[in-house]
Order: C-alpha cells, then structure tokens, then sequence
C-alpha cells in the first residue's frame, strides 16, 4: 500500500461532525501498514509536513450534503494565502510550496444530519460511517 495519511477533520463535541474523527478511529483498528492517521479539530498549516511525506492523503469530514462525496482534490494555491483558515487543497499547495511533494489527495465528504452541542453520532451519522468505511477501503485497496 501507498504510504497513505488520512486526516480526520471535525469535532467529537458536536455529534456528527465527529465523523471524520470516527472514520479514523475505525481504520486506526484494522492496524493497516503504511497507513498513518491523524486527528484534528481543523485544518491548519502544520499538517503540511505530514502530507509532504506521503504518497497519498486522504482527507475525512463531515459534510451538509446528503449524498456522501468521494473525490479526487487538486492543490489551491490561491488557497494558500489565507489566514488560519485552510482547505485540503491549501494545505496540498503549502505541501508543494514548501517541500515540493504532490502527494494523490481524495475526500470524503461524509453526509452528517445533526451537529448539536453533545457527544456521539447520531443514527443518520453512524449509517453514514459504515458507508464511508466501505468507501476508505476501495480508495486504500486502489494502489
């Protein structure tokens, strides 16, 4: 397997936008080699470094939409520039600026319904897991 990054994005203090989050958790389990994970609240410059050594990155969040998204991302370089708000297409960009490293990045847009203030997912948000497991291992399964 390519030496793969998956990003879980999102807050386990607003029900489904913990997704991201839980995906990792999920393929945290299965001990996959070459696989590395990581957790974090939001996007940020520093995970630059740990895109650059990878050969893919695979980035986990939760999404409004109701239909689960599974996509290809280019990096942003216009992106870039903002503050300390950063898109995986940004942080793809800065990867490239500073270590000249195009990692292959995808997306999983996972389709969450509740984002209030407490803990767990909701039901709708667990399906969406599951389908979102399935999709992490056809991307992982792809080399």
């Amino acid at each position: 397997m390519k030496r793969t990054l998956l990003v879980g994005c999102g807050s386990p203090l607003r029900e489904d936008d913990a997704l991201g989050p839980a995906l990792v958790e999920l393929a945290s389990r299965q001990g996959l080699n070459g696989l590395t994970t990581k957790v974090v609240h939001q996007l940020t410059p520093e995970l630059a470094l740990d895109i650059a050594g990878s050969e893919r990155v695979i980035f986990a969040d939760a999404s409004l939409h109701r239909e689960m998204l599974v996509d290809r991302i280019q990096p942003d370089p216009g992106a870039a520039a903002e503050s300390h708000l950063f898109t995986p297409g940004a942080l793809l960009a800065l990867a490239d600026t500073l270590y000249n490293s195009q990692p292959e990045a995808w997306i999983i847009a996972i389709p969450g319904h509740s984002f209030e203030l407490r803990q767990g997912l909701s039901v709708v948000g667990t399906c969406a897991l599951q389908q979102a497991a399935v999709a992490l291992g056809n991307l992982l399964a792809s080399d």
